[in-house]
């Protein structure tokens, strides 16, 4: 039965030209006769067409042999084609069969105490986000955010951090395509002896992070630095784009060529720190500069509330900013011209000499204690009025002892910083 399914075609062609076959040969004079009468070549006429009708069948037939042929070597390519896809996913399982042995084993290599095991864990789970980054990225970068969060939390003393490791997963983090679009959350870290040059970073939650010591030649870019510390550090060509820069701690060392743009609100207490040559292109207040030095500095063009420079000293700036509650208590003022309006600001014992600056806070204080206000130094190119006495005296200083060593207790790193005047050398 099923060579009759399989062969049914041929065999109806072969009935038909038997059939036909019988016919001519009983018939085949009656049907000439009939077909051809006034032929007298009838019988060849209708072998003529006999002719042509059994080559019709052959014709048939040959199409359906071409037909069988056309779907056997389908199906062989179809049969074909399977076999490599099976063997695709052959492949592709054990491919994964392997990833997932490689991840595990990164993971064991990640848990190690040795920092090279450590090096090459990273390296495997580096390598495995590159070449699977819809799978593998995100989880990835959870574990690396995870382990420098763990490896260099704030309560761990510096030299027990683990740095060449959290070096190469903040790296990963920056120059990695698997990681560029994504929010790394490394707050709480301590990643100060980071070393960070030539690269954007973007998108980084940093708060109440203690920030790289060097960082030259980099663009921040909608990246959270609220309550973020710097401790002595070595800041050259750094852009700010967009960052949450409230609460921002900068103590010692130096920002040089730094600038802050973007819509939002630049807030920094500084102490003992040399700014020269910033750009604030953003709101900007509430900010404290103890004992800094301020070099070329450009603080934009919006009006600034209640700052601070007590102690500090302003060299060749050109000042647009309307100023209202500034404090300039014993600081050095040097070719410093304010185009805005200045009202209810401090200047009590002012200098005009930056020179004359003393790095320390304390003898700074107490030297200027009882001096009046020298405002030589300075030119006012719109109305201004100054609040209270010009005199710096000793109860203005005290006031300024106590504000800075709080600060030193609250974030300095170095608690012993705090500074006692010497009254006696004042009087």
């Amino acid at each position: 039965m099923s060579f009759i399914k399989k062969h049914l075609f041929p065999l109806i062609l072969l009935l038909i030209a038997g059939i036909l076959g019988l016919i001519l040969l009983f018939y085949g004079s009656e049907i000439a006769c009939f077909a051809f009468p006034f032929n007298l070549n009838r019988n060849g006429e209708l072998l003529k067409v006999s002719l042509s009708v059994f080559g019709g069948l052959f014709v048939l037939y040959g199409l359906y042999v071409s037909f069988l042929r056309a779907r056997a070597a389908e199906r062989a390519v179809e049969a074909q084609t399977l076999a490599i896809a099976n063997q695709s996913n052959e492949i592709e399982l054990s491919r994964e069969s392997l990833t997932s042995e490689q991840f595990k084993t990164a993971i064991e290599h990640l848990g190690s105490e040795k920092e090279p095991v450590i090096l090459g864990g990273i390296a495997e789970l580096n390598d495995i986000a590159e070449k699977f980054p819809d799978k593998y990225g995100n989880v990835i970068l959870d574990i690396f955010c995870s382990y420098v969060r763990s490896e260099a939390n704030l309560q761990k003393q510096t030299q027990e951090i683990k740095w060449s490791a959290i070096s190469q997963i903040i790296r990963n983090l920056y120059t990695q395509k698997a990681f560029l679009d994504s929010t790394p959350d490394l707050r709480n870290c301590n990643l100060s002896m980071i070393e960070l040059s030539n690269c954007e970073i973007k998108s980084w939650n940093l708060c109440k992070s203690i920030m790289p010591i060097s960082v030259h030649r980099v663009t921040f870019k909608d990246c959270d630095f609220l309550g973020s510390s710097l401790h002595a550090p070595s800041y050259n060509d750094v852009h700010f784009d967009n960052c949450v820069l409230l609460d921002l701690f900068v103590e010692g060392g130096y920002l040089n060529s730094c600038r802050f743009t973007g819509d939002t609100y630049l807030m920094i207490t500084a102490l003992d720190v040399v700014l020269s040559y910033l750009v604030i292109e953003c709101t900007f207040g509430q900010s404290k500069f103890y004992a800094c030095r301020l070099i070329g500095c450009d603080l934009g063009k919006e009006e600034i509330l209640n700052m601070c420079f007590a102690g500090s000293g302003l060299y060749a700036m050109k000042i647009q900013n309307s100023l209202y509650g500034c404090d300039f208590s014993a600081a050095g003022l040097e070719k410093v011209e304010f185009f805005g309006t200045v009202e209810q600001c401090v200047f009590d014992g002012v200098s005009s000499l930056m020179g004359t600056f003393e790095e320390e806070l304390d003898k700074r204080l107490t030297s200027f204690i009882g001096c009046y206000a020298d405002t030589s130094g300075i030119v006012f190119h719109s109305e201004y009025a100054v609040s209270g006495e010009s005199q710096f005296n000793e109860e203005d200083a005290l006031k300024i002892v106590e504000d800075y060593n709080k600060l030193i207790s609250d974030r300095s790193r170095k608690p012993d910083k705090k500074i006692v005047l010497s009254l006696s050398a004042s009087q």
